[in-house]
């Protein structure tokens, strides 16, 4: 059993509230290949539901990551650092924090 995290709390919460009958939703995650249980999930493909099949796409950069999310379409998920973060909401990219994971510094 892996030690839960957003994406898997946030899964988790969707699985528990869609209908049986719902249309199959596609999530499409960014992650960075570094050592974590999302990792794990990602490799061994935990997060298919029901309802949902989660893809993991690994990623180079944080302003990358942004820059997909913005798009609304590459990315719905991601992990970002605070930089990234935060730069691309100054550049007006249309982003929200659901959690965080971690501080580093």
């Amino acid at each position: 059993m892996i030690h839960c995290n957003h994406l898997l709390l946030l899964l988790a919460w969707l699985a528990n509230h869609t209908s049986a009958n719902a249309a199959l939703i596609r999530v499409h995650y960014g992650y960075f290949p570094e050592a974590s249980p999302t990792l794990v999930a990602c490799a061994r493909g935990w997060f298919t539901y029901e309802n949902y099949h989660v893809t993991c796409y690994p990623q180079t950069s944080g302003t990358f990551a942004v820059s997909r999310l913005d798009s609304g379409s590459q990315l719905h998920l991601a992990d970002l650092g605070s930089t990234p973060l935060i730069q691309g909401l100054a550049r007006g990219a249309d982003i929200r924090v659901v959690y965080i994971n971690h501080y580093k510094g």
